[in-house]
């Protein structure tokens, strides 16, 4: 996923380090299911909501590698 950040956006390999938390963080919130072979949306949940009990705030997902994301992990 780190790999296709930096392909997509044209970045050089030294923002390799931010595009492996970008990665990490993306994962972190997309939708899993805690019952094997269910796609009941009851059984929903993210790894962000179980370690911190929140939901996950899905309006700071930008594409890797623009302005307004260096921006928004800044503030």
């Amino acid at each position: 996923m780190a790999r296709s950040f930096l392909a997509e956006a044209k970045l050089p390999k030294k923002f390799w380090f931010w595009a492996i938390c970008e990665a990490n963080h993306r994962l972190n919130i997309l939708p899993i299911t805690q019952k094997e072979g269910s796609i009941d949306p009851a059984f929903m949940t993210t790894y962000h909501f179980e370690f911190f009990g929140t939901k996950p705030d899905y309006r700071i997902l930008f594409p890797f590698g623009c302005m307004a994301h260096f921006v928004a992990h800044i503030f």
